[in-house]
């Protein structure tokens, strides 16, 4: 609030027997006006969301590389004990790709993970085990 010159002694001489002098207006100038406008909230609020912003980008990133460090191992080939080639690391990449071309992820489930419609390929899976083994 700007208050001009002539009215300022008007105010002190009569008001300030009534009014303490920390409650007296005071005159602010233009630049104060100006960096008190500049920032409507306060510099620790943007501090602490920029620490949020900071520590939760480097944990997804964190995990992201953790995602792929710790996939699990695929083994380069499978052979039984008479030494014939059961299948090998490159028969395992294309059925995950035919799992991901065919959209199989949105049709039934493996180990318990995937949609509610459809069989579930795991239990299907020990089904033909069993059968086969017997």
């Amino acid at each position: 609030m700007l208050l001009d010159h002539a009215h300022d002694k008007t105010i002190d001489r009569c008001c300030s027997v009534f009014i303490p002098q920390r409650l007296q207006p005071t005159v602010i100038t233009q630049n104060e006006r100006a960096d008190r406008a500049k920032l409507l909230i306060a510099k620790g609020w943007i501090q602490a969301a920029i620490l949020v912003l900071v520590t939760g980008l480097f944990g997804l990133g964190f995990l992201a590389y953790r995602t792929y460090a710790a996939e699990p191992p695929i083994p380069g080939r499978v052979v039984t004990e008479s030494g014939r080639v059961l299948f090998t690391q490159r028969d395992v990449g294309d059925g995950q790709e035919l799992f991901l071309r065919r959209g199989l992820m949105e049709y039934g489930s493996i180990f318990g993970h995937g949609a509610y419609l459809g069989p579930d390929f795991t239990a299907d899976a020990l089904r033909h085990l069993a059968l086969a083994a017997q």
